[in-house]
């Protein structure tokens, strides 16, 4: 979905309305049935069809393009407030200003406040969701049809999107000038036709992203991995570790997981915005590193303690954590492709994290063989310092360092314009 999002023919709002009108279809699934094999079948339409999330971080990046931490519209390829035009800017001592690395750092910290709005989002419906299930509606039919009424008024919000222009000429399917620049990028799909090869040319652009194969995306993946291979070998001793310390039962874990939903929604929407805005390319790296070393041993720490208490406070540093982590990541994938595969590319890491959803809780059962509970917690720590080498060796090198070397050609060939 995120793929096809990328395309011309469907883009980011109909993939979007089509996620809706999935969401819908499983809950009608499930109303209509009372077995366990009904529940499996309602599961499947969102699960192949609602990947709005990732398809509202890809256009989050499109409608973010270009602008500067206030908000306002980059136009520093023609001229800056003085009346110079961008290659005319030098600095104090006479050399050319890297404008354009300028407007990369601004517009990253833009998309990171933004992806940050998005994921608070989602944190706040983790905590209220819980909360309201267990509290004002009484049924299984009452929660159905409260999901329904939501996911319908989703998608009349998804139509306030002031989604970019959209215009396409009729003689050649290409956008017109004045067409937006995220329109620009789409993959332009030819009409189908009876002819084979055309239309195993057309599946075969929809399939390869080549931005998924680039070394900056398979560190992204090998993070991204490893981060939920951690998460789901933890949850499998998590629960019960629970249940036997605290005697846990449904309206504590409610309560546990709406604190987790208000310290993730916290932590995107509020902490990690003014954490990063100060940052430079090597303070996020370094606050990645930190954030690293929270996920790993403050789950250990959680998992060891005797206090309820302490385990809020430890895992206020761990949702925070994870939450600024999470920000970092998202925001910067966008620095490695462009608006044409970027659905895409956000659909693969999804991708990947699936994955390691199906494998983490196999390995977890496994591992905890060896021993009931320091073979999980180990894994889990050594997962993350997989994270933190991979972080401290690969980030810079392979996501900022390009992002630099491509402002400096393309400053280059500008100056060679001029």
């Amino acid at each position: 979905m995120g793929r096809l999002s990328d395309t011309q023919y469907l883009g980011r709002r109909n993939c979007l309305f089509i996620g809706i009108f999935a969401t819908a279809f499983g809950l009608v699934i499930a109303g209509m049935t009372k077995s366990i094999e009904g529940m499996i079948w309602s599961m499947v339409p969102g699960a192949l069809l609602q990947q709005n999330f990732s398809i509202f971080k890809a256009l989050l990046a499109d409608l973010y393009q270009g602008y500067d931490d206030d908000g306002n519209k980059d136009d520093t390829d023609d001229t800056d407030d003085t009346g110079k035009s961008a290659k005319e800017t030098t600095n104090d001592h006479g050399a050319n200003k890297s404008t354009t690395a300028m407007n990369k750092e601004k517009s990253s910290s833009l998309r990171s406040a933004s992806v940050g709005k998005l994921g608070m989002s989602v944190g706040l419906a983790f905590m209220v969701g819980p909360l309201t299930g267990a509290t004002l509606l009484k049924s299984y039919e009452h929660t159905l049809w409260a999901a329904l009424i939501l996911t319908f008024s989703s998608g009349i919000i998804i139509g306030k999107i002031p989604f970019p222009n959209q215009h396409v000429t009729a003689n050649n399917n290409k956008p017109t000038d004045n067409t937006s620049d995220e329109k620009k990028n789409m993959i332009h799909i030819p009409p189908v036709t009876s002819s084979k090869n055309q239309i195993l040319q057309m599946a075969t652009q929809l399939i390869d992203i080549k931005s998924a194969r680039s070394k900056p995306a398979l560190l992204l993946i090998l993070i991204r991995t490893c981060m939920a291979l951690a998460f789901h070998i933890f949850n499998t001793i998590w629960t019960a570790s629970l249940k036997n310390r605290f005697n846990f039962g449904p309206k504590d874990h409610g309560m546990f997981m709406s604190f987790i939903g208000l310290i993730y929604a916290l932590s995107q929407g509020f902490v990690a915005q003014r954490v990063l805005r100060p940052l430079g390319q090597q303070g996020r790296i370094k606050c990645l590193l930190t954030c690293c070393i929270a996920l790993g041993l403050g789950r250990y720490v959680a998992f060891q303690v005797q206090s309820l208490p302490l385990v809020y406070i430890m895992f206020t540093f761990v949702i925070s954590a994870l939450g600024i982590v999470n920000t970092i990541l998202t925001a910067d994938t966008s620095l490695i492709a462009p608006s044409s595969e970027l659905g895409g590319l956000y659909g693969v890491l999804d991708a990947s994290q699936s994955a390691a959803g199906m494998v983490g809780p196999l390995l977890g059962g496994y591992v905890s063989l060896i021993h009931p509970v320091h073979a999980p917690l180990v894994t889990v720590v050594g997962l993350y310092f997989i994270v933190f080498v991979l972080v401290g060796l690969g980030y810079d090198a392979l996501i900022y360092k390009r992002q630099r070397d491509e402002t400096f050609v393309k400053d280059s060939e500008r100056k060679k314009c001029v």
